[in-house]
């Protein structure tokens, strides 16, 4: 089942009373495989695009051959869409709220992004998951250290700033 960021509820069967659970309302995700485990209970596997340990784990799920098999060339060409969307999200916040500049951080993102545009142009007909790598460490190494990104400024108290007034 793919989600576009759709919340779905789930219902269970108490396996010791034979009776429905209440309905539990999920959090959003993109992406949700379904499955048994041994002992034929319902197992589910949840996948999500945001932040950089997220996006590995995307990849490092569907370069597997027989993980990639099960899913639509649709599926797999929104998969690859996602994680191009992503990326680039995780890139700018990575500027925006870490003190990288982006000329440094460029050429990191630079060979991925490209092979994913590849991707999404083989309409998920191939499995080019394997080459999508990000040097993650050393992208973490760009990050300022203590940098921040807000600026916090006292005004008083209301009493008081009611008295400036």
């Amino acid at each position: 089942m793919i989600s576009k960021r759709v919340s779905d509820i789930a219902l269970y069967i108490n396996p010791k009373t034979g009776i429905e659970n209440k309905p539990k309302k999920s959090t959003y995700y993109n992406m949700i495989i379904l499955g048994t485990d041994e002992n034929q209970h319902c197992k589910s596997f949840v996948l999500d695009f945001n932040g950089s340990k997220s996006i590995q784990r995307v990849i490092d799920f569907l370069q597997v051959p027989e993980n990639f098999a099960l899913f639509t060339e649709r599926q797999i060409e929104y998969f690859y869409m996602m994680l191009l969307a992503y990326s680039k999200v995780n890139a700018q916040a990575q500027v925006s709220y870490c003190g990288t500049e982006w000329e440094k951080l460029k050429p990191y993102y630079e060979k991925p992004i490209k092979i994913m545009v590849q991707a999404v142009n083989t309409k998920g007909k191939e499995n080019l998951f394997s080459q999508i790598v990000f040097d993650w460490v050393a992208i973490e190494d760009l990050k300022v250290p203590n940098f921040q990104p807000f600026r916090v400024v006292e005004y008083g108290t209301l009493t008081e700033m009611r008295a400036k007034l």
